[in-house]
């Protein structure tokens, strides 16, 4: 307490009149529309940059303001003037006002060139300002799982604003961190129930329980405000990703995993997740960084010798098809059974009559060599143009010897 002097009473004393100064509950707490004033941000990424802070309402004693306002502590407030992302927040939202004229105007190509130079922020800042140490965010590690791995078997949607490329974040994350309790045998207890599995980890000594859904088709209720869920799940997945690698790193296996192409495609699930190409890191010590040159492995050095072998299997496919056109055609000529006169056409294209053999076949018996081209030139007996020159070429063996 401060006391003031009220100047001089009757009687020439001194009175001293306690006065209160103005410190209490309103000093330390303010309402959201004086934070939204104070900020200047539109409510939406007001609380989308709470969320990525991690600053919640607090309640008041005393609600000096009303019964039915929102408080926040007066220190958040000021924690949120001062954070960077108020800029990309800013403009964010400039670039979507942008984006809106030009569908109003139905310019697509401006829309198209806007949403590719759409400002991006990231969250890297914000997980090292949260979790100081790697303990800290394996302690509170559980909501984050439970959240991925719930987005991970979500179907896209476009009127709720689920794209696509966050679902498979989500699932990429989520089995990462699963294979890894796999490969090091830290799975503890499993539960079922009727919301899903409940499995609990123990990893570096802290217990981490999540849930995961049961492998069913997916219903999106109406009720759920999935823009806050994706907010929280932009920032798990920042993260979940800070956390795998670190726990990929102190083990010494390749991050990120390489995946089975073949068994993702058959919805192989955790099983495509392959750990056995990094089992230890070398250290580079002329390249001077952590870490090293990684060894190879019996998978990379397996998938060498096939690029070696590809040349000489790619030339035996052209042989079998080469084989295959020859076992065609003859299967063919055997269909149609003129293979005798095909030989015999052959025969003629690769050794032709000369000129003084004519003459002579003509002088020896020009009435049948005149017939034989009358035919020719008829089209032969079926009408067909082509068949007086297997007559002909028949004459001109006979005679030529």
């Amino acid at each position: 307490m401060l006391f003031r002097s009220a100047g001089k009473a009757k009687g020439g004393k001194n009175v001293k009149k306690q006065l209160k100064v103005k410190g209490g509950i309103a000093s330390r707490y303010t309402t959201r529309n004086q934070a939204l004033n104070r900020l200047q941000l539109k409510l939406a990424d007001f609380r989308r940059l709470c969320i990525l802070k991690g600053i919640h309402p607090k309640e008041p004693r005393k609600k000096f303001k009303g019964q039915h306002k929102t408080y926040y502590h007066i220190k958040d407030i000021n924690f949120l003037a001062h954070e960077p992302l108020l800029d990309k927040f800013r403009e964010l939202r400039a670039y979507e006002r942008k984006i809106k004229r030009a569908k109003a105007k139905k310019a697509y190509h401006a829309v198209d060139r806007l949403e590719d130079k759409k400002p991006k922020y990231e969250l890297d800042h914000l997980v090292k300002e949260r979790y100081p140490s790697f303990l800290d965010a394996l302690r509170d590690l559980d909501d984050p799982l439970t959240l991925t791995t719930l987005f991970a078997v979500l179907p896209a949607d476009k009127r709720h604003g689920i794209p696509a490329e966050v679902l498979l974040e989500s699932r990429r994350l989520s089995l990462e961190f699963q294979s890894y309790v796999t490969k090091m045998h830290a799975l503890r207890k499993i539960f079922i129930s009727v919301k899903g599995i409940y499995y609990q980890a123990v990893v570096h000594g802290q217990e981490i329980t999540w849930l995961t859904p049961h492998a069913l088709a997916q219903t999106l209720p109406e009720d759920v405000d999935y823009r806050v869920m994706l907010t929280f799940l932009d920032f798990y997945t920042s993260m979940l990703g800070f956390v795998n690698y670190k726990l990929y790193f102190d083990q010494g296996l390749r991050y990120p995993p390489v995946l089975d192409t073949k068994l993702e495609d058959a919805a192989g699930g955790i099983v495509a997740v392959i750990h056995d190409l990094a089992d230890e890191m070398a250290t580079d010590k002329t390249q001077g960084y952590a870490g090293g040159a990684k060894k190879k492995s019996q998978q990379a050095k397996l998938t060498e010798a096939r690029l070696a072998t590809l040349g000489d299997k790619l030339a035996q496919i052209g042989d079998d098809e080469v084989d295959e056109e020859a076992e065609a055609e003859a299967a063919m000529r055997a269909t149609r059974g003129d293979d005798g006169e095909e030989t015999e056409e052959t025969t003629v294209k690769s050794a032709a009559p000369s000129n003084d053999e004519v003459n002579g076949l003509i002088g020896r018996d020009g009435g049948a060599l005149l017939g034989t081209l009358g035919t020719l030139v008829n089209g032969g007996t079926g009408g067909d143009g082509a068949c007086g020159a297997p007559t002909l070429a028949k004459y001109l063996l006979e005679y030529r010897s």
